[in-house]
């Protein structure tokens, strides 16, 4: 069978300072699972990526290489009709159209280019078992997109990274 582990990751730029300490536990936690799959990247229907967030990403593909955003899918949240109204379906429609777009600019400036065209997946509650079964469908995919495991050999955790280079100051001083 296909077995699934969703992570999901504390939250970032919390009031204690815990970021660097849960960036060290993430980068154990992958490498030790032997590599990731996917990440997703949440976002809310009609909210934009704010400051942190996008520094966050920075973060995560400073940390994890480039090679990070080929794994990376968004997804968009609260995508509801709660009516059959015709004008109510019309309207989100439009607004997931330009929510699609917003995400793929922003997602295309906080990668520094490196992201074209990010899959999104939007997900409400009338349309949950659809998009969860689209979402591990092209997960499962032996020839999709995710199908290669992200090189977990690539995480550098800033605990690691600090020891690096420390490492290389002590050779250049010894030298």
């Amino acid at each position: 069978g296909f077995c699934v582990s969703v992570v999901d990751t504390p939250g970032a730029f919390d009031s204690k300072g815990n970021d660097v300490h849960y960036q060290n536990q993430m980068a154990e936690f992958f490498k030790a699972s032997g590599g990731v799959n996917m990440f997703c990247i949440f976002f809310k229907y009609g909210e934009k990526l704010n400051k942190n967030y996008k520094a966050l990403l920075k973060q995560y593909s400073s940390f994890w290489g480039a090679s990070f955003w080929k794994q990376c899918v968004v997804v968009v949240t609260r995508c509801d009709v709660l009516s059959t109204d015709e004008d109510e379906k019309e309207e989100l429609e439009s607004g997931l159209k330009k929510t699609r777009k917003q995400v793929r600019e922003e997602i295309r400036a906080v990668s520094g280019g490196l992201v074209q065209d990010i899959p999104i997946y939007e997900f409400g509650k009338n349309n949950f078992c659809e998009s969860t079964k689209r979402l591990l469908m092209s997960l499962a995919d032996p020839k999709g997109p995710f199908a290669e495991k992200y090189e977990c050999d690539a995480i550098k955790s800033p605990i690691n990274e600090t020891v690096r280079q420390i490492k290389r100051l002590l050779i250049k001083f010894n030298s």
